[in-house]
């Protein structure tokens, strides 16, 4: 296997301009490829929206027709007109009932059409409308509903009346006695709830996708019942084997009519209907062929130009590589004198320029030693005076320290506990602050949160409460020295001081399961508007990524600061993750090793 470095210029330059051509090449295909697949999905995620529309409005449909026949078949009147044999009784007492029960259910839902009443001898013995005996008919020949031994609901299959310019499907529900002196538990009759297809053509006749797609609804037998195209309702389809008896979507990619297809159905449990969506998938990808016929297009430009390009690098590029090469063999046989002459005005011929301009100055470099001496002596004074500098910065912390002892003594002298407790808690946290080292113990850093929510305490006069629940396991754990401190600050100043009335403070620490430490720091103050959150989080995730000089003061320097550091020494993964809801409080959750 031939080495890279090894390969002449030309080669090496040859070789990646093919490698740029092929990764220009695999980048359309790539793109075209994941076009293609984003628009597959969205159609699917469009019918499977459209299918549980469906279904929810046939779920209703069907709960609607069931507690229609329930309320029917369980009305005491019903059950007294079909089990007595008095004429009389069922004319003039039961019968107008009768109608006002039926009445009342079929006004309950828009889908019914018709109500029946069967009695145990088999005889359509009331309905609403005409007397539709064709129905009828067609129903008891094919499920038997008549007999003794049907007991069972069912959700019928289509039923097509050629007298009618519509479709109709069924509910068959039996009328068990429920009175004791009306034979307990008998079946005493059949009530038929026979709806209309119309109401179900106008929940898919305006589905489509594409202008081929179908969109339409199955009965148990796999007859169309309705569908966005009208010409195949009543028509079995059988040309895609479909499972049953799941209640989840399916999703399968098949031939349709000899074209290839998105398959997606789901079945209706109650009554075995299936809600089936089939797009071609030529049709999704019919608008891309004009993008796929652009990107060809300007892929064959782009190979050329990159030909092109590629030619005139390697001839300006390596002609004066080939010259300067030649000159550097001349000088290793101490031809000094020679210089190169006509170099190319692009970085070889500075790398030319600077060669001739060596020559002329090897005579000048003892001089150019002493000068590098010079140099040497200047930057150690520099560096001596940096970490002067560094003392004398580290007094004045020592110095307030002392001052602060100073005034700590003498509020205890005139008995102003305020000003003392003030002062020895500001003075622990400055000699926490000068403290060397940057790591400190979980405990110390809890310390100094605790001094300054007693000075926090002093200054807002009790304003708010304050919680700590930290677990022991981790207090003496390693940390980032002022982590939390500036977080605490925030909570106070922009949360909990602008809150009408006493907020709260809790500061949580724990050891997560995955080993790593979390703090999490609450308030209820005035919270944050959700523009106002996301600019904070932005200029953090900004900060972090391209350094302070990105930073927005506006959005609080503090948190931009800790996320750094926990960033920076702990990893990439960890840092602040923050949520507010205004007018509920701001929570802060804190993540680290």
């Amino acid at each position: 296997m031939i080495q890279f470095d090894r390969l002449k210029l030309k080669q090496q330059l040859a070789l990646l301009i093919t490698i740029a051509i092929l990764m220009m090449l695999l980048i359309q295909l790539g793109y075209y490829y994941r076009f293609h697949n984003l628009t597959k999905e969205r159609a699917k995620v469009y019918a499977s929206n459209m299918m549980n529309q469906v279904e929810e409005n046939l779920n209703t449909s069907i709960e609607k027709m069931e507690q229609g026949a329930y309320a029917v078949s369980y009305n005491r009147h019903v059950q007294e007109y079909l089990s007595t044999n008095d004429p009389q009784r069922k004319l003039v007492e039961l019968y107008p009932f009768i109608l006002d029960v039926l009445e009342y259910v079929k006004s309950s839902d828009g889908n019914i059409y018709d109500i029946m009443l069967i009695n145990r001898e088999g005889k359509l013995i009331t309905n609403l409308y005409d007397y539709q005996y064709d129905i009828f008919q067609a129903l008891e020949d094919k499920y038997q509903f008549t007999k003794e031994e049907f007991k069972a609901p069912v959700h019928t299959s289509l039923v097509m009346d050629p007298d009618q310019p519509f479709c109709f499907y069924a509910y068959i529900f039996p009328v068990i006695s429920s009175t004791p002196k009306l034979d307990l538990f008998d079946k005493i009759g059949t009530v038929l709830i026979i709806c209309k297809t119309l109401p179900l053509e106008n929940m898919v006749s305006d589905i489509a996708l594409t202008s081929g797609s179908l969109f339409f609804i199955l009965d148990k037998e796999n007859k169309i019942i309705t569908s966005n195209d009208a010409n195949i309702q009543g028509q079995v389809f059988d040309e895609i084997p479909l499972e049953d008896g799941s209640m989840k979507e399916k999703e399968l990619e098949r031939k349709y009519k000899g074209r290839n297809s998105i398959v997606q159905y789901k079945t209706i449990k109650n009554a075995e209907w299936k809600i089936v969506s089939i797009i071609p998938v030529n049709e999704l990808m019919s608008d891309m062929q004009q993008i796929k016929t652009f990107g060809l297009l300007l892929g064959v430009i782009m190979v050329i130009l990159l030909l092109a390009i590629g030619l005139i690098f390697i001839h300006n590029i390596t002609r004066p590589v080939s010259q300067l090469v030649s000159f550097m063999e001349q000088i290793g046989d101490q031809n000094l004198q020679q210089r190169l002459k006509d170099p190319a005005p692009n970085e070889i011929g500075m790398i030319a320029e600077y060669v001739n301009k060596m020559l002329d100055k090897i005579e000048n470099i003892t001089n150019k030693v002493l000068t590098t001496q010079t140099t040497l002596y200047e930057t150690e004074l520099a560096k001596k005076q940096a970490e002067l500098s560094a003392l004398q910065s580290q007094i004045n912390p020592h110095f307030l320290y002392n001052a602060l002892n100073c005034i700590s003594s003498i509020g205890l002298a005139n008995n102003i506990m305020e000003i003392a407790d003030i002062s020895s808690a500001m003075s622990r946290i400055f000699r926490y602050c000068v403290k060397g080292g940057g790591l400190v113990s979980i405990r110390e850093e809890i310390d100094c949160i605790k001094d300054y929510l007693s000075v926090m305490n002093i200054r807002y006069g009790g304003k708010f409460t304050a919680t700590m629940d930290i677990e022991g396991r981790i207090l003496e754990k390693k940390t980032l020295k002022m982590i939390l401190q500036p977080i605490v600050e925030n909570a106070i100043c922009h949360g909990l001081a602008g809150k009408i009335g006493k907020g709260c403070l809790i500061i949580q620490g724990k050891l997560t399961e995955d080993r790593y430490i979390s703090f999490q720091i609450c308030d209820d103050g005035k919270g944050m508007e959700e523009s106002e959150l996301a600019a904070l989080q932005q200029s953090i995730l900004e900060t972090a990524k391209n350094g302070m000089e990105s930073f927005n003061a506006k959005a609080g320097i503090g948190l931009a600061n800790i996320h750094n550091r926990i960033q920076l020494y702990f990893g990439k993964e960890y840092g602040l993750r923050i949520e507010s809801r205004l007018g509920e409080g701001t929570q802060v959750l804190s993540d680290f090793r």
